[in-house]
């Protein structure tokens, strides 16, 4: 079987973190380095692409996901 997530996506950007999660893209990891958290997600052409729309505004994102996958982040960052 191929592997379909030939690449890795890693960010230290929570809020891009929240959102790549609030849609549906698996976290592989997250880690601490230096006092820093860094979130690794699956698909990194996938994750590329959303964030792309992202910054061309072409995303819709229903507030409340977006907001537990921010919580969810805060408690990885904070514990």
């Amino acid at each position: 079987m191929e592997n379909q997530y030939c690449e890795l996506y890693e960010t230290k950007d929570r809020f891009l973190s929240a959102l790549l999660l609030s849609l549906g893209l698996r976290l592989d990891q997250s880690y601490q380095e230096g006092g820093v958290t860094y979130f690794v997600f699956e698909n990194k052409e996938e994750c590329e692409d959303v964030i792309k729309k992202y910054y061309n505004n072409e995303l819709m994102i229903n507030p409340k996901t977006f907001v537990d996958a921010m919580q969810n982040i805060k408690h990885m960052i904070h514990g």
